[in-house]
């Protein structure tokens, strides 16, 4: 049900973008410093890494102070400036307002700085904090977490204004930073089929989720001792509220001031953003010649590295023995720095030098491009996370990054936390107050991603159980078959995560009384694409359970759903308002059996807008230029659209079926798009993950509206493109297009259908998924090569120089190379009708000159013949007669009436082909429509009787 837009797919970042389109960057240069991993365990995804390097350097510069400000406001923690500031009508804050009411709150933070009841505290911090600025780089992150945690000891009874008291500190909804550079996370994004780790320097967590992670029930001094160190197992990415990547600026002195003042913070002047281009060139690994190299490299060194008898590799001559760092004379933080390398690594290098190749560690990336990694992991791995923060620290230089969908990514103007110490706490002041929706968390969507049980708390929950059961009869031992069974029914209990829907039901499907709840387990998704911006649709499949009270009442009524939650674009239609306007135009309307278009268009059961997430709130409150940044991107404010759908099955599944059925199900679909192309409804995205099957009518099903456009409706430019690259039709993979300047026609659409059907046709057999190698340069980063690679299918196809798959019968085979050629054979007829038009018009024009020369005499033009070069006039020589022929005097064409009515024919003859008549051209010339035993030919009839073509435009 899901699509991919293709439009979003940068440019490789091999090529730097122009100045004009770097924003400002508010990080002063710095070293990249990644912990060292074992580089056999990352692959990482080259496309998913200029995506991310792409999508960083397409940030706005925020205000920190705005951000502050903001997040104060919420808690009630600003008290109102004495002077009036008025409102602009943008609702944009003055920033004299924001300064003056942070004010009051910064000096409130160094009251609390310099009580006496905070001098214990206060010495800790400063403790830590001078470790930090003198620790080697590995022991940097203990003393961040254990100086930020004694601060959320020192703010948690500390209020502002108004502002509420957090939890306590051994709350489970307590906020908790913790080391975790030690502990890797796998990603969603790996490749070659390797899995692909990650480990984020720090992250702040509730208590609960990091307790879970320890065997035993820790106390408040435990936990903050035991999140400094190592952790036993890492947290899972929907647990991560804020990532921290530190990175060292060995340029910038880390300096404490003597006294600390309730200034406010003056925001540094944002530097030329190309720095940072050249910092994510510098440390990025997506070189032209990695792969190759590194394949190639490895393929030398594999095959000319002696081993041993027990496999060990041989040591060349001249070669030494790895040292120690005591034996090598390095101290613990120099051997750090410089650790040795394996043996096999050394013979890679020396093949990699001797060949003139290069490699570079596949785990280094830019701290910015860190963070919008952790930002894209948690995001896709929680069904329902709207935004996320990073925090950038360099040496003392700590910057915040927000990342949401809107695709331009934010940038707070940086701040020192020694030197602006009481800014750093006001911030942590902030964050420890957050709600799980400042985190990024929709409501109600929280059981959906609750950590599942391990098993081995199931087993102990179980013995205690089973325990105590065994008390009446007198057994000393519970039974292990007993605990195995109540083990599982712990872990299959807990797989089962609920959700509220009640509310969101729509008219007919709402209740009357009671409540209504999906039911579902955890892991049952389609997860969103990986990535920063667009629509991210995401699916999870489930039960819908109405039951007649709210007391958990008898259950009444049980349906298969699948909950849609994408970040559609605020100027767009949503997709229920689309297919409620369709079912109002068809309303009423008599129709043949199976004519019906509402027969094919998917049920709305239930709705909900979280308007209070749209993108716009917090750039309005936290951009340095909101109207600069609005101007240029009017149109893409997002926010998050829940859709409640009955469970459908994906259109794989007929391929099951006998070869009719399948072409009268896709022939029934195109039947669909037609007649809602007729009312104005131009779908725009067909692509297979939005064709689905109904197997309760055994019907199809023209699903995910999200792209839709209703036509006289205004269409911004960014808006003209949209689609799935794999079936957009060629005319649409072009520069040209991708910039909007091409129009979509009904066609474009058309030329989908049959690229779905080619697809499924060769890529699934009776629903599963075979080996297609051709079907695999479909999917690629880059539309000129997606439309390459389907070309050259098409043409194998018509070449016979693709065989016919086993699985498929003659008859649809034969289908499949007749709707190819059928394809290409209407593009070349319509191409003929626009020749004649042109030729048309060539006569026609030149008729009109002839007359307009006749009304205005000119003198006749000499014309003398030379015996040894023929005739020659005053255009020149052009041929030599033979035999002292005549030369004949071309006389005008005179444009008569009936050559105007011919003309008039062959445009709208050729304006057919662009419109929705196209597909009753298709109907007649398709050999598709004809197919043996298929009911096309009935449904040719339907479009020829319902589809209205009057008014209907390109």
């Amino acid at each position: 049900m899901a699509s991919t837009s293709g439009n979003t797919v940068p440019a490789d970042s091999g090529t730097p973008p122009p100045k004009s389109q770097l924003p400002a960057m508010a990080t002063p240069k710095h070293n990249s410093q990644v912990p060292e991993i074992n580089s056999s365990q990352f692959h990482i995804d080259p496309y998913v890494r200029r995506l991310l390097n792409t999508e960083v350097l397409r940030y706005e510069p925020g205000s920190i102070n705005r951000w502050l400000h903001d997040g104060l406001s919420r808690l009630n923690a600003i008290r109102p400036a004495d002077a009036e500031f008025p409102l602009p009508e943008n609702g944009v804050l003055a920033l004299a307002k924001v300064e003056a009411e942070l004010g009051p709150c910064l000096h409130s933070i160094v009251e609390l700085m310099e009580k006496d009841t905070s001098k214990e505290r206060m010495d800790t911090i400063n403790t830590e904090l001078t470790s930090y600025a003198t620790a080697a780089e590995s022991e940097r992150n203990k003393h961040f977490v254990k100086a930020a945690n004694t601060a959320f000891e020192l703010l948690q009874s500390h209020t502002i204004h108004e502002s509420s008291i957090p939890p306590a500190f051994d709350d489970p909804n307590s906020v908790v930073f913790m080391r975790h550079d030690s502990v890797p996370i796998e990603s969603t994004q790996g490749s070659h089929g390797k899995a692909h780790y990650q480990r984020p320097d720090v992250i702040l967590a509730y208590r609960q989720h990091i307790e879970a992670l320890f065997p035993e029930p820790l106390t408040t001094e435990d936990l903050l001792k035991a999140v400094t160190d190592e952790p036993p197992s890492s947290l899972e990415w929907s647990e991560g509220l804020l990532f921290v990547e530190r990175k060292l600026d060995s340029r910038r002195k880390i300096i404490r001031p003597q006294r600390y003042t309730s200034d406010i913070l003056v925001e540094i002047e944002i530097p030329d953003q190309n720095a940072l281009w050249e910092e994510i060139q510098e440390v990025s690994q997506e070189t032209s010649d990695l792969g190759d190299a590194r394949l190639i490299a490895l393929s030398m060194a594999s095959s000319s590295q002696p081993r041993t008898s027990n496999g060990q590799d041989d040591l060349q001559e001249g070669e030494d023995k790895k040292r120690s760092a005591s034996d090598a004379g390095l101290d613990s933080c120099g051997a750090e720095r410089k650790k040795a390398k394996t043996k096999f690594m050394k013979k890679l290098d020396r093949v990699l030098v001797a060949n003139n190749m290069r490699y570079r560690d596949p785990t280094k990336q830019h701290a910015a491009v860190q963070l919008a990694n952790y930002a894209a992991e948690t995001m896709t791995r929680t069904f329902g996370r709207n935004h996320a923060l990073g925090l950038m620290l360099t040496g003392s230089m700590l910057n915040v990054w927000r990342f949401d969908r809107e695709g331009d990514l934010i940038q707070m103007t940086g701040f020192d936390i020694f030197e602006d110490f009481p800014t750093f706490l006001l911030f942590l002041f902030v964050i420890q107050r957050f709600t799980p929706a400042d985190w990024g968390y929709l409501p109600r969507f929280d059981d959906l991603n609750r950590r599942a049980i391990s098993k081995v708390e199931a087993e102990k929950l179980a013995t205690v159980a089973a325990a105590k059961a065994i008390n009446k009869t007198g057994q000393q031992v519970p039974d292990a078959a007993d605990v195995a069974e109540r083990t599982r029914k712990i872990m299959e209990e807990d797989s089962i995560r609920t959700m509220d829907l009640t509310d969101i039901m729509v008219s007919p499907y709402k209740p009357s009384s009671g409540t209504a709840t999906f039911k579902g387990t955890k892991g049952d998704e389609i997860p969103t694409k990986f990535g920063l911006s667009g629509r991210a649709t995401g699916v999870k499949g489930g039960e819908l359970v109405v039951s007649p009270d709210g007391d958990g009442g008898k259950e009444v009524s049980n349906r298969e759903v699948v909950l849609k939650l994408s970040w559609g674009e605020v100027g767009r239609n949503r997709e229920k308002v689309i297919i409620d306007k369709a079912r109002q135009a068809f309303e009423g309307k008599e129709f043949a059996e199976g004519g019906d278009p509402c027969d094919y268009l998917p049920e709305i059961l239930g709705e909900k807008v979280f308007e209070d997430f749209d993108t716009d709130i917090v750039r309005k409150a936290i951009l340095e230029d909101y109207e600069a940044y609005r101007a240029k991107r009017p149109f893409a404010r997002r926010y998050p659209v829940l859709v409640m759908l009955p469970k459908y099955e994906p259109i794989r599944v007929i391929t099951s079926m006998h070869a009719a059925t399948q072409v009268s199900l896709f022939i029934a679909l195109i039947y669909c798009h037609a007649m809602l192309w007729s009312v104005g409804i131009e779908h725009g995205d067909i692509s297979e993950s939005n064709l689905m099957y109904e197997e309760s009518t055994g019907r199809p099903k023209l699903c995910d509206y999200d792209l839709s456009h209703i036509r006289g409706d205004y269409r911004p430019s960014e808006h003209l493109n949209p689609g799935t690259w794999a079936f957009m039709a060629g005319d649409l993979l072009t520069a040209e297009a991708m910039e909007g300047k091409v129009t979509r026609l009904y066609r474009h659409d058309f030329e989908s259908f049959l690229a779905v059907l080619v697809w499924i046709s060769l890529r699934y057999n009776n629903g599963e998924r075979v080996p297609c190698p051709r079907l695999d340069g479909w999917a690629q980063g880059d539309f000129r090569r997606c439309y390459a690679y389907r070309e050259d299918t098409y043409t194998s196809i018509s070449f016979g120089h693709f065989d016919c798959p086993d699985w498929l019968s003659s008859d649809m085979w034969y289908g499949i190379k007749m709707l190819v050629h059928d394809f290409k054979r209407i593009l070349t007829t319509r191409d003929i009708a626009k020749g004649k038009v042109r030729e048309q018009e060539r006569m026609k024009s030149k008729s009109e000159e002839s007359l307009a020369g006749a009304q205005t005499p000119e003198a006749p033009k000499k014309v003398d013949f030379l015996p040894d070069r023929g005739f020659l006039s005053n255009e020149g020589f052009f041929f030599r007669p033979r035999g002292g022929a005549s030369v004949p005097v071309e006389t005008p064409t005179v444009w008569k009436e009936e050559d105007e009515e011919s003309l008039a024919a062959l445009k709208k003859d050729v304006e057919s082909y662009d419109d929705v008549r196209f597909v009753n051209k298709a109907a007649s010339m398709m050999e598709l429509f004809k197919f043996n035993r298929s009911i096309g030919p009935y449904f040719t009839t339907l479009l020829q009787d319902n589809l209205k073509v009057a008014n209907v435009s390109a």
